[in-house]
């Protein structure tokens, strides 16, 4: 508004008491500075929100996978087991003419 040359609008503007102190009196350089600043300002606290929704992000990326990597092997060691429970015993052979465990003669 400062560089439009609008002075009714500059003049509202500048009465107006949520304008910053200091765009009042800076003029438009001060009003562009300011508002710069606050722009920044805006930027830094998005990046760190942002930030910390993603480390949380993977925090529970990370934590769910555990789980279910976990969940997996219990589940994996209790059908082996079952399934070694359940298969018939076969009983070894005994009989003559095998050969000794070292072999041979």
């Amino acid at each position: 508004m400062f560089t439009s040359g609008d002075v009714a609008a500059t003049k509202t503007l500048l009465e107006n008491p949520r304008t910053q102190p200091s765009s009042r009196t800076g003029g438009a350089a001060g009003a562009r500075a300011q508002t710069l600043g606050d722009v920044l300002a805006g930027l830094a606290a998005a990046e760190r929100g942002t930030l910390e929704t993603a480390a949380k992000g993977v925090a529970v990326f990370k934590a769910a996978f555990t789980d279910g990597i976990r969940r997996l092997y219990q589940i994996g060691v209790l059908i082996g087991f079952f399934i070694t429970a359940l298969l018939p015993e076969i009983p070894l052979r005994k009989g003559e003419g095998l050969p000794a465990f070292g072999g041979g003669d």
